[in-house]
């Protein structure tokens, strides 16, 4: 009876072991691990999970990677910048940014205009990081300015941005223009 104590260490051990070096690898589990003990799943354990599925635990692999400071995804995510999924090439910039990789500037540029707005302010934080420029939000202006360096990589500045990009228009340009010629002046 006293023994049965001491049979749950090495149990213990294992399941350690196992979150360890495989936790990526148990799906949601392994994001709520990831989640509730920051570093207990090991890089290496992230990387085979990006390497199988990058699209995997909701596109927050690269997250993961770039709350560790590593450099350990960056062939990775520059093979993943150039990727038709919405979220993949996103993320995959943004942590190249955070790892200070010039690579990531014209997609971070291109991201201005993306679906996902919650990390648009670290997005233009990167941006003006990288390049010591400061357009903000400003699309137009940053990829002018981009252009204007007559760059090797150009990305498709209009495919990729998520459900409901934040797309210049004609018919918007025309209503900004009313609404500014129409609004009195002080």
């Amino acid at each position: 009876m006293k023994n049965k104590p001491l049979l749950i260490i090495p149990f213990a051990l294992l399941a350690l072991v196992v979150v360890r070096f495989y936790g990526a690898q148990l799906g949601t589990v392994g994001a709520v691990i990831e989640h509730s003990y920051p570093g207990i799943i090991s890089t290496g354990s992230w990387i085979r999970c990006l390497e199988n599925d990058p699209t995997a635990h909701g596109y927050s692999i690269y997250g993961y990677l770039e709350d560790r400071e590593t450099d350990a995804a960056v062939d990775h995510a520059l093979e993943h910048i150039h990727s038709d999924d919405d979220y993949l090439w996103l993320n995959a910039s943004t942590y190249l940014a955070s790892r200070g990789r010039q690579e990531s500037i014209p997609f971070l540029i291109k991201a201005l205009r993306h679906t996902a707005w919650r990390s648009l302010d670290q997005r233009v934080g990167f941006l003006e990081k990288l390049t010591g420029q400061r357009f903000g939000k400003d699309f137009s202006a940053w990829k002018e300015w981009y252009i204007s360096a007559d760059p090797e990589i150009i990305p498709d500045w209009e495919s990729g941005l998520g459900h409901s990009p934040q797309l210049e228009t004609k018919a918007n340009k025309s209503l900004e223009a009313t609404a500014t010629s129409a609004a009195p002046q002080l």
